[in-house]
């Protein structure tokens, strides 16, 4: 209840108060662009991809420019602007410099998780007029996106308050959550050194060390640059050890012993941090994107071993785990989602996705908490059972027999799902033995060197080109083809432009024509100009190269014209230039399509024409 109660307070006060249309513009200046300098409209809270996997990296600085309403004469002098979060850039007002948040540079990675409260001085602001508000931000290294909030501008006596509220929630509970977890894995550490045979203790304590390190991303904001690898590889072990070692609390607490489960868990937990160790940056970008997206399902059985529990136990102890645990995987759900930006997600909770509140480590503070407590209620009832035992011990006899009959018939249920679970296990084992085995043949096929890995690479390359034109292509979402052909003009000029080859492309077909084509005709259609495209880049050694739209009368048939200035080419026979014309023609063929390719020392041209029913 006070978690919630303190996010309450994070949430818009006054609307009036946050500046949310802006505009965003990529330049290199130190001065904000002029009016004319491609300013693009922008709703503020929002997330900007600053590195993208079809267009690469985005430009090294962007531009955000806001304009704030004019302050009333009695607040001039106590004006502050509130960012919510913000990683770094330059503010300027009005032109001048206000203020400049810490940025990573080649000596340190810096990651700001607290709110930022800047005042503004009079002698900044235009008189009776509204305030223009610029933010320059630099791309990071580090970073894979601009996370924008919206700008609050008002007196300080309004927003204080919910600065504060938002650094205690995000700055000052994990110092706490830092102390008090190692203070306590500490304390277990040492009971379970006096009671070795209770594993609880020992593994609570160490959830609680992982976890207080895990925190730790929260509260050091600047890490030096040769230390972040190993920084984060720390934060991937920390993480995904809390979580492994609440699964074995859970395994233990419900009295289900699988150790080969328990090393499948400790593999997958070691795997994170193995990643950015051996992966270096691409390593570290697998473990955050899809390493720990297979926490998920660990804390999903989780649950469900706390179900077991609950329906085994029957108390209020496991009662209440399964309750904290249900809350922490939600919340690492919300966290995971809310850290990639999901549009689902985003589109879904509009209002609370731009706060940017992680919930996960408040939760897990929770979940401790409950655990913590329910080891002090068993250890509290072992007292209270050996005091009751000193006092009445013919009635523990009694009452012990009749819990042994108890134990007796449970222990033949275990049985009997033991013999249940053993004929599961031999029939995965079947197929493990079977359909496995040919997975098995088929991957050693290419570790041993069966395909170059530069055609692996190749391959590779072309399938995702290939899921990229399917997607477009045959999205139900996408009835606008000629938006779809944009896209694919402007995902190959960027590559054009990278091997300095020029491009010209001429849209000269209407798009009502454009759109009677059917799905997997477009389909046909982008692969063969791509497939087009890609001869001119690798064998042409052209300048430029001009693509042409158009219709054919009098049935109004699409043309689709491929012209380069390179030197031609010969059609050889098995090679990829001359399988890929042979797949052209297979596809213009099932369109009932002419394709023709005229090349001379000149140059080549490819042309594609498809009739259009009504």
């Amino acid at each position: 209840m006070l978690l919630c109660c303190g996010f309450v307070w994070l949430l818009p006060a006054a609307a009036s108060a946050a500046a949310t249309d802006a505009q965003w513009c990529y330049s290199t200046t130190t001065q904000p662009p002029a009016d004319d300098g491609g300013w693009q409209a922008l709703q503020l809270p929002t997330v900007l991809r600053a590195l993208d996997a079809n267009t690469g990296p985005a430009p090294e600085v962007l531009w955000v420019r806001l304009t704030l309403p004019a302050p009333p004469p009695e607040a001039r002098n106590d004006l502050v602007l509130y960012f919510p979060y913000l990683n770094s850039g330059q503010l300027l007002l009005n032109g001048q410099l206000l203020g400049e948040l810490a940025s990573s540079d080649p000596s340190r990675v810096v990651r700001w998780e607290r709110p930022h409260l800047i005042s503004v001085p009079p002698v900044l602001l235009q008189p009776g007029a509204q305030q223009v508000l610029h933010l320059r931000l630099t791309r990071q290294p580090d970073v894979r996106s601009w996370h924008l909030p919206a700008v609050v501008w008002g007196s300080r006596t309004e927003l204080q308050a919910r600065y504060e509220t938002r650094l205690f929630w995000v700055r000052v509970v994990p110092q706490i959550t830092v102390v008090v977890c190692l203070l306590t894995a500490a304390g277990l550490a040492f009971l379970w050194r006096l009671r070795r045979a209770e594993q609880l203790y020992a593994i609570l304590g160490m959830a609680a060390a992982l976890w207080g390190l895990r925190t730790l991303t929260f509260v050091i904001e600047q890490i030096p640059a040769d230390g972040w690898l190993a920084w984060r590889a720390l934060y991937f072990g920390a993480t995904g050890g809390f979580i492994v070692a609440m699964a074995l609390f859970a395994l233990r607490f419900a009295h289900v012993r699988r150790p080969g489960l328990e090393r499948l868990l400790l593999g997958y937990w070691l795997l994170g941090p193995l990643l950015v160790v051996i992966g270096g940056v691409p390593g570290e970008a697998l473990a955050g994107r899809f390493w720990s997206a297979g926490l998920i399902p660990i804390g999903l059985l989780l649950l469900a071993l706390t179900v077991l529990a609950v329906w085994r136990l029957r108390s209020l102890e496991a009662l209440a785990l399964l309750v904290a645990l249900a809350f922490a995987v939600l919340a690492g759900v919300h966290d995971y989602l809310l850290a990639w930006s999901e549009p689902v997600f985003m589109q879904a909770f509009p209002v609370w996705s731009a706060q940017r509140l992680f919930l996960l480590h408040h939760a897990a503070n929770g979940l401790l908490l409950v655990t913590a407590g329910i080891l002090v209620a068993r250890f509290a009832a072992s007292l209270n059972e050996v005091e009751r035992l000193n006092s009445t011990l013919e009635q523990r006899i009694t009452a012990r027999e009749a819990e042994l009959s108890l134990k007796h018939q449970q222990l033949t249920r275990l049985e009997n799902q033991r013999a249940v679970e053993e004929e599961r296990r031999r029939i995965v084992r079947d197929m493990h033995d079977g359909l496995g085995s040919q997975l098995f043949t088929s991957l050693s096929r290419l570790e041993r060197g069966a395909l170059p890995t530069d055609e692996l690479a190749e391959m590779l390359r072309r399938c995702i080109a290939e899921v990229r034109l399917t997607i477009d292509a045959l999205s139900p979402a996408e009835d606008d083809f000629a938006s779809v052909l944009g896209n694919f003009r402007y995902r190959w000029d960027s590559i054009f432009a990278a091997a300095q080859i020029q491009t010209r492309w001429h849209f000269a077909a209407p798009d009502e024509l454009l759109n009677r084509l059917p799905a997997h005709h477009r389909l046909h259609v982008l692969r063969i100009l791509q497939e087009a495209l890609t001869n001119v880049l690798k064998h042409a050694k052209a300048q430029t190269v001009a693509v042409t739209i158009s219709t054919i009368p009098p049935d109004n048939a699409l043309q689709f014209v491929v012209q380069d200035d390179g030197q031609g080419f010969t059609r050889p026979g098995g090679d990829h230039q001359g399988r890929g014309l042979v797949n052209m023609q297979a596809r213009a063929a099932s369109m009932a399509a002419q394709l023709n390719m005229d090349a001379d020392p000149h140059g080549c041209r490819l042309q594609l024409v498809v009739p259009v029913t009504a």
